[in-house]
């Protein structure tokens, strides 16, 4: 993410004065960043800390975060030119003949001619689309089912459409628009059968379908930033938030009168987004979400503003009138593609699974409740998801209808069918599971990416709460990982489903986890526990279950090097920026429009701090990717370093507001810049794809968004144009040979962990964590006695545009059931009945309570 992450000043825990990377910025508003109110140990108060090391942009070391580099391979392999209903490729354009109509024996013969020929061009289409798609996918489905899955009968779906570049779409809710797609992409769409895998994002890349081989293909990847994991800048949009019947705007006092629309400007342009104006003290979605709860249950205000704008904030719902400011909608799925990116990385909250209202009780003795606005608050219209069901809340309405909507029932549908994962459209909007079909009908391949921890895994606020670290930390840090284990184990067994196996083949298990405050041996136990419950779950070896992903902990790629051998397919996650390590960072970038003098020292210094440390680490630890990195290079952007946050930027940040204001050499620099950076890592995800316009209806963070690069000309308009970027200035990034070890990727020897890892770190619980004075098997614990959370897919019921209407799919296809593992019936972990606990997001420093068993 985009660096969004305050981080809190705990006298037990200090804190990174480096942002953790992260998200900031999502699609709506400017990009948030980090900072911090302690420096780290070791460190002098107020003095900046790197976890890359040197402060300038002239460092070139594996402490700024490197990049994977892996050997390309550009095959324009051979598919079938695309067809559908509105645009067929392979079908014969209509002529018009402007001389009189042939005799009637030549005109039978050229019908029968005409005829033939597209009987023979129709097999061309069929055919193909037959045999490389629909019997591939149901074959393949045939041969994985297991108990927990219905087969799909190997049936040919003739409802199946495909198209490339020029061609209409159609989407769920009726609108349509031209598929731009230079690439040789194709989509491919089956009404039902909503899980076919043959559609190509471009030629070069495989099709899901296909095998994806690593450090031959190339991800060229966006994440898909702050859409599911709220920080202060996802709703700076130009948009005032409604208010309700009663003229109150929620948060403050009296009753101004104000408009009901939401299509206002806001005003000032430098008060805080929609979401947060009437917080202004609220630095995470903990603070947001409990000041929204004490300002009156959606039972007391049916149509209250805020969560109003709230719900339809996460679903980009049409009630924000100006499309440029909704959320990602399919089209913006489809033209990722059009860009030739093939892969986005999706950050998820675990409060997309459940969140708890008892994990302890604050100083005062007084319950702590987690505020988490993920359906089970109100009256529980929703989802009963800790039961195992789940169902759309019913909406008196539409979104775009007014106040008439009961918000209770629109909160719950939107935030709990998004974070449920499998929620469905529900009537509040477009969530988690209509992406999945999203970027699987544009052929983008998912890392889904779990980016919160109870307890807090880093104390930033995109990890939900601004403070201290309690995951892996303190008194309730061994309990939070236990709950931590069993929402990796709910995810793993849905993703690892046939249906959503090729889709989604990378699950990061836990975002920037924050090494320095957890202790790498613990922090390794931890990933060694999660891997053996996900490989128990998914099977060993190459196809069965995703790639896990672990962060580098800002400690760089080379520390992790002969990380667990003989595991199954781990990969290492490191977040490269210059934007957060504190220094000016002011060295010109607009300097040429030639390539190789553009950019001034900043494309250069890419190449030489990430380049060399990722492809080191893609031969010492293996699959090495870049989950997030941007073109800025300084710290300026909207909310960048949080809402009342400060910029260590040497220069004026006003240029790097407004992109509108940048002249021809400025768009060159950042451009050779991001080229440079592609090239150094490799395997990359820009964060982020969107962010939406600010106040002033200007996109305030523009060195943090894709889409607006490719608009206003300042990023590729084809990323492979980044090859050899690096070589052509100079830098040798001791290129990584394109090989990795088998067990590595799952092959030969993947799963046989070395004998000596496994003594170091099978130990669980570890035998001691930071910040306590006891054993680790004396803190408290949880007891696993809970009813599963099973993630199931719902029929979405799609809501027509404008005057229109449209019919429910009518799936025939399995859906799976939600549990991969037939076999895995163990209980989710809850409380144990009659036992004390400290607040399990506040409990460093606190009182240990003694043992306890519970109540008979």
């Amino acid at each position: 993410m985009m660096q969004e992450r305050q981080h809190g000043g705990d006298p037990f825990v200090s804190s990174p004065y480096y942002p953790s990377q992260g998200h900031g910025n999502s699609l709506d508003g400017g990009m948030s960043g980090g900072y911090s109110d302690l420096p780290p140990v070791s460190h002098s108060q107020g003095q900046a800390y790197t976890p890359y090391g040197q402060e300038t942009p002239y460092a070139a070391s594996d402490a700024q975060l490197g990049a994977p580099h892996g050997a390309y391979r550009d095959d324009p392999s051979s598919t079938y030119p695309p067809a559908s209903p509105n645009a067929s490729g392979m079908l014969l354009p209509a002529r018009s003949f402007p001389h009189d109509p042939p005799s009637s024996s030549k005109r039978r013969k050229m019908i029968l001619l005409g005829l033939l020929a597209l009987i023979v061009v129709a097999a061309a289409v069929v055919i193909p689309l037959y045999f490389l798609v629909i019997k591939k996918h149901n074959d393949k489905n045939a041969a994985s089912n297991n108990g927990t899955s219905a087969k799909t009968g190997g049936k040919a779906v003739v409802g199946a459409v495909s198209g490339g570049d020029g061609s209409t779409v159609t989407t769920a809710n009726g609108e349509t628009f031209v598929y731009n797609n230079s690439f040789g992409g194709y989509w491919l769409a089956d009404p039902a059968n909503p899980f076919l895998t043959g559609a190509k994002p471009n030629s070069w890349t495989p099709a899901l379908n296909e095998t994806w081989t690593w450090g031959v293909d190339r991800i060229y990847g966006v994440n898909l930033g702050g859409w599911f994991v709220l920080e202060p800048s996802v709703s700076a949009r130009a948009w005032r938030p409604a208010v309700n019947p009663s003229g109150r705007v929620p948060g403050q006092q009296g009753t101004e009168e104000r408009t009901s629309s939401l299509s206002g400007a806001l005003s000032p342009a430098s008060s805080p987004p929609p979401l947060f104006q009437p917080y202004p003290f609220a630095p995470d979605e903990w603070t947001l979400a409990a000041l929204m709860r004490a300002d009156g249950s959606p039972a007391e205000h049916d149509g209250e503003a805020l969560r109003y704008l709230y719900c339809a904030l996460l679903s980009g719902s049409p009630a924000l009138a100006n499309a440029n400011a909704r959320t990602q909608t399919e089209q913006d799925i489809a033209a990722i593609a059009g860009a030739g990116l093939n892969w986005v990385r999706v950050p998820i909250p675990f409060w997309s699974i459940s969140s708890w209202s008892d994990v302890g009780t604050d100083s005062t003795g007084a319950p702590v409740a987690e505020p988490f606005l993920e359906g089970r608050s109100g009256r529980q219209e929703a989802v009963c998801l800790r039961r195992g069901r789940i169902r759309c809340g019913r909406c008196k309405g539409t979104l775009g209808g007014g106040y008439e909507a009961s918000m209770g029932a629109i909160l719950d549908a939107g935030r709990a069918g998004m974070l449920c994962i499998i929620g469905g459209y529900c009537d509040a909007g477009t969530y988690i599971v209509r992406l999945f079909g999203w970027a699987r009908k544009y052929g983008i391949r998912v890392n889904l990416d779990l980016h919160t921890a109870p307890g807090s895994q880093n104390g930033y606020n995109h990890s939900g709460k601004l403070g201290q670290i309690n995951f892996l930390n303190g008194p309730m840090g061994f309990a939070n990982a236990q709950r931590m284990l069993d929402y990796i184990r709910v995810i793993t067994e849905f993703i690892s489903q046939p249906e959503y196996k090729d889709l989604i083949p990378m699950f990061g298990i836990v975002n920037e986890a924050y090494l320095p405050g957890i202790g790498r041996d613990v922090l390794t136990s931890f990933y060694l526990q999660a891997h053996n419950m996900i490989r128990g779950i998914t099977g060993y070896g190459a196809g069965n279950g995703p790639f896990i992903s672990i962060h580098d902990g800002f400690q760089g790629t080379a520390s992790w090097a002969g990380f667990l051998p003989g595991s199954d397919r781990i990969i290492l996650d490191t977040h490269p920026y210059f934007a957060f390590d504190g220094a000016p960072n002011n060295a010109p970038i607009a300097t040429s429009l030639d390539p190789l003098q553009a950019g001034g020292p900043w494309p250069k210094q890419a190449c030489s701090a990430w380049g060399p440390s990722l492809n080191k680490s893609r031969s010492a630890f293996g699959v090495t990717v870049a989950g997030e990195f941007s073109n800025g290079y300084n710290d300026c952007g909207l909310y960048l370093t949080g809402v009342n946050g400060t910029q260590s930027y040497g220069g004026d940040c006003s240029l790097w507001l407004d992109a509108s204001t940048w002249n021809d050499t400025t768009k060159a620099g950042v451009k050779q810049f991001a080229l440079a950076s592609m090239d150094a890592t490799q395997d990359w995800f820009f964060w982020t794809w969107k962010i939406g316009p600010a106040a002033n209806g200007t996109v305030s963070s523009p060195l943090w968004s894709y889409s607006l690069g490719l608009e206003n000309g300042f990023m590729p308009t084809d990323p492979r144009d980044s090859h050899g970027v690096c070589a052509a200035l100079g830098v040798d990034a001791d290129p990584f040979v394109g090989t990795f070890s088998s067990w590595q990727t799952g092959g030969a020897g993947a799963g046989t962990i070395a004998p000596t890892a496994l003594q170091s770190f099978s130990a669980w619980p570890p035998a001691t964590l930071s910040n306590v004075n006891v054993p680790a098997t004396q803190l408290p614990t949880y007891t696993p006695t809970a009813t599963i959370a099973t993630l199931t897919f719902v029929t979405p019921t799609p809501t027509a545009s404008g005057g229109g209407s449209v019919a429910k799919e009518s799936i025939t296809a399995s859906v799976g059931n939600g549990w991969f593992d037939a076999q895995d019936q163990t209980p989710m972990m809850t409380s144990v009945a009659g036992c004390p606990y400290p607040d399990a997001w506040s409990a460093v420093g606190s009182a240990i309570p003694p043992p306890c068993t519970g109540t008979p």
